[in-house]
């Protein structure tokens, strides 16, 4: 594989398209991420057993949406192509399947949050004090699943139409609504109660609602182009449904099963105590943050790739992935250098113990030096590959990389060396990446991704 760096700089084409698609991304998933990293903030003020409490109820949201996210990507690479292809009908019959799923998938994880929390709160730690402020989130934030599964879907089929300025415009009202009802709620501000965690969970729920009401209200009202009757979101053949079933199971069971697994690694941290718990739950929560460019350049990629194969061009699907590629790795040694360069600053700001803030300033600046190879890796897997319709090879690379090498490893160490580091426990992540990205190259180099998931009927 060649890549002209020249070239890639020279082509203003496909930097105008990227960054008109990734701008509005990288703003979203920015405010979402620095959300994120202020709920933890504000929590932190509560003390450590209250970032871990929080952070073991947010698992189950974390595998929720990585249950979503792949119904969510399944619509986008559907409706990326669909669009390319100039299929309207197509792109609504991928939001009615996806809005069904959400509210199924939402319905179960409700009920466990609602009616039984603690066998799932086990898993992550054996501290009563952590399991009791858990209930406490669970039964308040457990209504908001389908509000969340709903708005992702419906987010995502936007964005493959290359509509991202709305779903930016409602995240940044969300946010605004989520920090100040987290404030008001959770320290008591303005005359309101002081609630701790539950103010927490309940801003969550709050902001929530307000935003799947905006999110509805512009892709069902007037003048959208997303906008139909019922019939037409359900309009939808036997033939058809198995045809996306069959074309989008890699990518659900790829996205739950790296969810499960994902989750797992907490597991592991949560057997080396309360401390460990929270020290990864802080880093999670800051990496996310300083990954948001990398995360826009891959939706960014898979909207691109995927409207180039709908439309038949190959050859220039392939090299729009070349020139992601370059971009994924500038945009990962970027974000590492500022990582390492701030994690001791960001670690400061928490109110928690010092064995935590020491133990989650080591997990930043490894990460940090890793970066490159995360980005890269997901670049490959998320928007090249999805794009280009090759959802099943990704499933196989992410899967295998993480089930048969990095969990293993982690779970070894934890389990045969007493006493282990947090710090080695992130060995088992990084060999993760290591071989997604090895095993990616090799396939992107087979020229072997590109595979239309639609069918364009002669006019």
């Amino acid at each position: 594989m060649k890549v002209n760096i020249r070239a890639f700089f020279a082509d203003r084409a496909f930097l105008k398209k990227m960054f008109a698609i990734a701008t509005p991304i990288i703003i979203q998933k920015l405010l979402i991420s620095t959300l994120n990293m202020t709920d933890v903030l504000m929590v932190g003020r509560l003390g450590d057993t209250a970032v871990a409490a929080v952070g073991v109820s947010n698992q189950l949201f974390f595998i929720f949406m990585l249950f979503m996210e792949g119904v969510a990507a399944s619509c986008s690479i559907f409706a990326a192509q669909y669009w390319g292809a100039k299929d309207r009908k197509g792109i609504l019959n991928m939001i009615g399947m996806g809005l069904v799923a959400a509210l199924l998938i939402g319905a179960v994880f409700s009920l466990v949050a609602l009616c039984c929390p603690g066998g799932f709160m086990a898993l992550y730690s054996n501290d009563p004090a952590v399991h009791a402020l858990s209930r406490q989130y669970l039964s308040i934030v457990g209504w908001c699943y389908t509000m969340a599964g709903v708005t992702l879907v419906l987010a995502g089929t936007l964005r493959a139409t290359g509509n991202t300025r709305i779903p930016m415009l409602i995240s940044i009202i969300t946010v605004l609504i989520h920090t100040t009802l987290n404030l008001v709620l959770i320290f008591g501000l303005f005359g309101f109660p002081r609630m701790g965690v539950a103010g927490a969970a309940l801003g969550t729920t709050i902001s929530r609602a307000v935003e799947l009401l905006l999110m509805t209200r512009y892709v069902f009202g007037r003048g959208s182009v997303l906008r139909g009757r019922l019939r037409d979101y359900l309009d939808i053949d036997l033939a058809q449904v198995r045809h996306v079933v069959r074309r989008s199971l890699p990518v659900v069971l790829n996205d739950m099963l790296w969810g499960l697994g994902y989750s797992l690694y907490t597991v592991a941290y949560g057997r080396l105590g309360t401390a460990a718990l929270a020290a990864q739950q802080i880093v999670g929560s800051v990496r996310t943050l300083f990954m948001v460019l990398s995360f826009a350049v891959a939706d960014a990629a898979l909207v691109m790739i995927g409207n180039l194969v709908g439309a038949g061009e190959h050859a220039h699907a392939m090299e729009t992935g070349k020139r992601v590629l370059v971009l994924s790795v500038g945009t990962g040694l970027l974000a590492g250098t500022l990582l390492g360069l701030l994690a001791p600053g960001i670690l400061t700001l928490y109110d928690v113990s010092a064995s935590v803030r020491r133990a989650a300033v080591n997990l930043l600046r490894i990460s940090a030096a890793a970066m490159p190879l995360m980005v890269l890796s997901g670049a490959l897997i998320v928007g090249i590959f999805r794009g280009g319709g090759d959802s099943a090879f990704a499933m196989r690379a992410e899967l295998s990389a993480m089930w048969l090498a990095g969990l293993p490893l982690t779970f070894a160490l934890v389990l045969f060396y007493p006493g282990v580091k947090i710090e080695m426990l992130l060995c088992g992540l990084l060999v993760e990446d290591l071989l997604k990205a090895i095993l990616g190259l090799r396939h992107f180099r087979a020229m072997d991704w590109i595979r239309p998931v639609v069918q364009v009927e002669a006019a």
